[in-house]
């Protein structure tokens, strides 16, 4: 899966070797863009890699015909793992409505019965959440059950964000709702306390919170 998934990254890194300064740009969604240099040890190990029997012939032979399906706007569902490269931003339905997160790992639940096909795929993300003390990363678990033929991406329930076909109008959507979000639980008060006497002289203590509508 790793090589699949950085397939034209590492050939971009082995062609580098025959550029001017061996060098050559990666860019990454997880981690921006990454600069990356090519000796010829790399050069040779990196093309003996990617160019085995084994490895090439699966990659043109299975993941090729996949890439082509995701040209379409489809998926497979044993191939399932390939539509969710870790970093990548991803779209989920939760209540109805779309939101963001960033990809853990696909991992496949294999059918414990050996009657019905009660596997399924089980997709590990993260996304930003305010805890009541900071603002950290959150773990959530999306599942896929089994589906036969191909399914259209966009209407998978976790999905990545370049399958959403509005112009990126729901991402700038929940950019501007996070920013604001982040504004309010790190740049506001969001928790004060008052601990002294009121009307009836007896000492209180109360905690106030802001009404946060997003």
């Amino acid at each position: 899966m790793v090589l699949v998934h950085y397939h034209d990254d590492l050939h971009e890194v082995a062609s580098a070797y025959d550029s001017e300064d061996r060098t050559v740009i990666l860019s990454s969604e997880a981690k921006g863009s990454l600069i990356s240099e090519c000796d010829e040890t790399t050069r040779d190990h990196l093309n003996i890699l990617l160019n085995s029997p084994t490895y090439k012939g699966h990659y043109e032979g299975v993941i090729e015909p996949e890439l082509r399906n995701y040209e379409n706007g489809y998926a497979s569902y044993d191939m399932l793992w390939l539509l969710f490269k870790p970093g990548d931003t991803v779209f989920a339905r939760v209540r109805n409505d779309l939101a963001g997160f960033v990809v853990l790992a696909a991992n496949h639940t294999p059918n414990a019965y050996g009657v019905l096909p009660l596997d399924k795929w089980t997709i590990q993300v993260w996304n930003l959440a305010y805890t009541g003390q900071r603002l950290t990363r959150q773990a959530h678990e999306f599942t896929i059950d089994r589906y036969s033929g191909l399914c259209k991406i966009n209407e998978l329930n976790i999905f990545p964000k370049q399958f959403l076909e509005d112009d990126g109008k729901v991402e700038n959507e929940l950019i501007s709702r996070g920013a604001e979000y982040f504004k309010i639980v790190c740049g506001l008060p969001a928790h004060r306390k008052y601990a002294s006497s009121v009307i009836a002289n007896h000492p209180v203590q109360a905690s106030f919170y802001p009404y946060i509508k997003i």
